[in-house]
């Protein structure tokens, strides 16, 4: 019984397809990992941000305060 190259092309090609869909996951999960982390940063520097301009709004207030009281 010969063997003819056709079913062993389409195993290769197969192969090489599996190889690369399992890369592109892998890099979709890594690219996804990166936009999270990114993401929580970006978040984190927003908090920071408005936290800092909420303390000086009360802090100018409280400074006012005593000013005008005092």
């Amino acid at each position: 019984m010969p063997f003819k190259t056709a079913p062993l092309t389409l195993g290769l090609m197969s192969a090489v397809a599996f190889v690369i869909a399992f890369i592109s996951a892998g890099v979709f999960l890594l690219s996804a990992a990166f936009a999270l982390i990114g993401s929580a940063a970006l978040g984190v520097l927003i908090y920071v941000t408005a936290k800092r301009a909420m303390m000086r709004r009360v802090a100018r207030r409280r400074a006012q305060d005593r000013l005008t009281t005092g």
